[in-house]
């Protein structure tokens, strides 16, 4: 079974201007369909959470841990991103570990976030099934904190987007002072922004925006899981929105006197 989930996808193998339609070139198309594929993942998901039995979860988070460890260039990680939302859904803790391990060993996942400029006829942006995948989180309290401070850390990598979606984009809905639509409170966002801060990160124009008479983007609703239990945002009171931007400016003042 892990040879079937595992197997590199061809297209990959072809110059980057042809991987979107490389598929029906000769040698594009994979031995394993990905009908397969996606079924075998979704049976992960069935396993580990029916009934909750944490036993089955268990076993799921070897295996899933498994894969993602075989996971070791640029052409794997694109192999698995259409899969990768499944995966969260089938282990967020090996998913969590994983995604932790590849800062400090690096095996190209940045790189697919780099290289994507697919904004053509035929252009894919891969990296887009990651931003979904731990998007998720943000719905589940376990996890929601590490999710920020992910797209925080990659946001702070001042990559260029060809499109919309990106990490910026998601920090935007996470920081919205009006609307919340994570589990987590307004004091616990607070807190997040202050500790990027204080860890280096460039977060000021992300902050600023969200000061009244900045904000003009319209709040959409991050990928939730399909079958794991999401839970509802903490919706954001009046104290909330007075909460938020009393500690927004407070630390824009703080970037502005540090940098001056």
């Amino acid at each position: 079974m892990l040879e079937i989930i595992s197997e590199p996808d061809p297209v990959f193998n072809f110059p980057q201007e042809q991987q979107d339609y490389a598929g029906v070139l000769p040698g594009g198309k994979p031995f394993w369909t990905g009908t397969l594929k996606e079924g075998l993942f979704r049976s992960f998901v069935m396993k580990a959470y029916y009934k909750k039995d944490v036993s089955s979860q268990k076993k799921i988070d070897r295996v899933v841990e498994r894969l993602l460890t075989e996971i070791k260039t640029l052409n794997q990680w694109l192999s698995i991103a259409k899969y990768f939302s499944i995966l969260c859904e089938a282990s967020p803790k090996a998913v969590i570990r994983r995604l932790d391990d590849e800062w400090t060993n690096a095996t190209g996942l940045v790189e697919v976030f780099s290289r994507d400029k697919g904004d053509g006829l035929f252009g894919t942006n891969y990296y887009t099934h990651f931003i979904w995948g731990i998007e998720q989180f943000l719905s589940q309290k376990e996890y929601a904190a590490w999710a920020v401070r992910w797209f925080l850390k990659m946001h702070d990598l001042k990559i260029k987007y060809a499109i919309s979606n990106s990490p910026k984009e998601t920090l935007k809905q996470i920081f919205c002072a009006w609307c919340n639509v994570t589990v987590l409170s307004q004091e616990d966002k607070n807190f997040l922004a202050k500790e990027a801060f204080d860890n280096g990160y460039d977060i000021w124009e992300l902050i600023y925006d969200e000061l009244p008479g900045r904000n003009s983007h319209m709040v959409g609703s991050p990928s939730k899981p399909r079958y794991r239990t999401a839970e509802e945002p903490i919706m954001a009171t009046y104290a909330d929105l007075r909460y938020a931007y009393k500690e927004y400016l407070l630390l824009c003042l703080k970037f502005v006197f540090i940098a001056y």
